[in-house]
């Protein structure tokens, strides 16, 4: 049996989701937009957007290279990097405030 496959690219308006995010996100999109980098949302957090469901597990990417973000991270006193064991992948887990950890 033959499939066939269409495959359907959209995009949806960041702040129509607005509400549905946490603060500690909106303020790590805030770094990346500042230093001129692209950042997407990406995997099971936006089945939970468009669900309606705050995301409880957030994975972003971005055009910022882990050296870059590392930088980005280090000037500001909010953020604390809590793993780079991924470094090698474009991987690096941070935390901001004492609230949620987003992983890059």
């Amino acid at each position: 049996m033959k499939h066939s496959w269409k495959v359907s690219r959209f995009q949806v308006e960041l702040k129509d989701f607005r509400p549905l995010l946490s603060p500690q996100l909106l303020y790590i999109i805030k770094i990346f937009e500042t230093n001129n980098y692209e950042i997407r949302l990406v995997g099971g957090c936006i089945r939970d957007l468009l669900l309606g469901v705050r995301p409880h597990d957030i994975d972003l990417a971005t055009t910022a290279m882990p050296d870059q973000m590392i930088k980005m991270f280090d000037s500001d006193t909010n953020v604390i990097i809590i793993n780079t064991n991924g470094k090698k992948y474009g991987i690096l887990t941070v935390q901001v405030g004492h609230d949620d950890c987003v992983s890059y």
